[in-house]
């Protein structure tokens, strides 16, 4: 029997209905961490992977996936504006085909069909039966309220609820190193991003909480793009401004490289505007904008640039305290031009000339400001859902509207094309 992996924020009723008379496994997640624990742990014949769910490092989740699952299907899907993204995943072969949302229950249907057609055979996977069994046990001997998890051949079965599937916390080999050096503990993983995972752990030297953010191994094998990093967390240690998230430190195990990092408790910004998809009150924007505007003008005078201000950026702490995150990539003003696996960003907030891969100066986190303020007062982004990579990067988005005429003018010179015109 196949089994199909769901990693979508949104509830799998949509594959539910697409995958009746298939007669697959199904399972559904919707975050990282639990993806990345499924696809190490139950032999999957096609996965499904939301594109645009936050913290998502597909390419780590797709070496993470090719032990277990090396001949797995991968349909990729999101909004319009992933289509890019997932057409040069395709020619890297990471993935066969892409979807977009939202989904069309028959579209979905065919092709999970055809992809499932031309998946290999695996073998199965030894002690899963004994996992599944314990799944079932754990949910009252495999039924649910009356309801079976594994239900008659022409439903989609459910392994086991989502959450049981992926709650234990599974570390790389990479984390070990850390984990057996003896000073940092690895507690959580809480966020990946292009250039790592980041954890909270436990400083058993100093007694006090931290976050740790493991550097991809790619990243670590450049010597240039390690140069960089040196000199950039050299400033960044300098940044020290009650809204900007510390730098404590960049050390090595063996060929890792860690970033020891301020932990913050809180939740980010894009899970405040997920609740209120209107846009907040504009007193609370006036508010946000004030505090990021204070921390940037300093970071900036320091020669700090951020070139990745988005919502998952911005921390509020369970204190109330607004925190700017990810410094840590952030380039000096004079050499902030790198190869261009390592320009990091979220297109839909970057200015058009980082998109094009140029050098960057302060207006570039003033654009990306812009958007993000933008978003903080109506719900929504300023470009069409169905624009391009190179749309974004060569045409000027649409009229800012849905806000006060003043204000409209103040975001349009933000966010104005042309960085002179800032």
């Amino acid at each position: 029997m196949q089994t199909i992996l769901v990693i979508d924020r949104e509830p799998p009723h949509v594959a539910t209905q697409a995958l009746e008379e298939l007669g697959v496994l199904l399972v559904a997640v919707d975050d990282v961490v639990r993806a990345r624990h499924a696809l190490r742990n139950l032999r999957i014949d096609l996965w499904i992977c939301d594109l645009s769910i936050d913290e998502l490092n597909f390419r780590a989740l797709h070496a993470d996936s090719r032990t277990l699952n090396p001949n797995a299907r991968i349909l990729l899907t999101g909004p319009a504006l992933s289509k890019v993204h997932a057409a040069t995943l395709i020619k890297q072969g990471m993935g066969q085909q892409f979807i977009p949302k939202p989904w069309q229950p028959l579209a979905l249907k065919n092709a999970i069909h055809a992809l499932l057609s031309s998946a290999p055979e695996a073998a199965p996977r030894p002690g899963l039966n004994k996992q599944l069994a314990m799944g079932r046990a754990a949910t009252g001997g495999g039924q649910t309220g009356g309801r079976r998890l594994i239900r008659a051949p022409r439903e989609p079965r459910l392994i086991v609820q989502p959450r049981l599937i992926v709650q234990p916390r599974a570390q790389s080999a990479a984390a070990a190193v850390i984990v057996n050096d003896g000073r940092y503990r690895l507690d959580e993983l809480i966020g990946e991003g292009g250039m790592g995972r980041i954890y909270r752990a436990h400083d058993t030297l100093l007694d006090m909480e931290v976050a740790v953010k493991l550097l991809t191994h790619e990243f670590s094998r450049d010597e240039e793009a390690i140069a960089n990093l040196k000199e950039e967390t050299r400033l960044c240690m300098q940044l020290l401004h009650k809204h900007i998230v510390r730098v404590f430190n960049l050390e090595k195990r063996q060929d890792l490289l860690l970033i020891i990092m301020e932990y913050v408790k809180g939740e980010s910004l894009s899970k405040y505007l997920s609740r209120m998809p209107q846009g907040l009150p504009p007193d609370l924007v006036l508010q946000i904008v004030g505090v990021m505007g204070g921390a940037l003008a300093y970071a900036h005078g320091k020669g700090v640039l951020h070139k990745d201000l988005t919502p998952g950026n911005v921390i509020i702490s369970d204190d109330g305290v607004l925190k700017l995150i990810d410094f840590g990539i952030a380039g000096r003003l004079n050499r902030q031009k790198v190869a261009s696996e390592y320009i990091v960003g979220t297109p839909v907030y970057m200015s058009p000339e980082q998109l094009r891969g140029e050098l960057l100066d302060v207006r570039a986190d003033v654009y990306s400001l812009g958007i993000l303020i933008f978003q903080m007062l109506t719900g929504r982004l300023p470009h069409a859902e169905q624009a391009s990579f190179d749309e974004l990067a060569g045409r000027p988005h649409p009229p800012l509207d849905g806000v006060p005429p003043a204000v409209a003018q103040v975001l349009e010179a933000a966010t104005a094309f042309d960085r002179e015109s800032r």
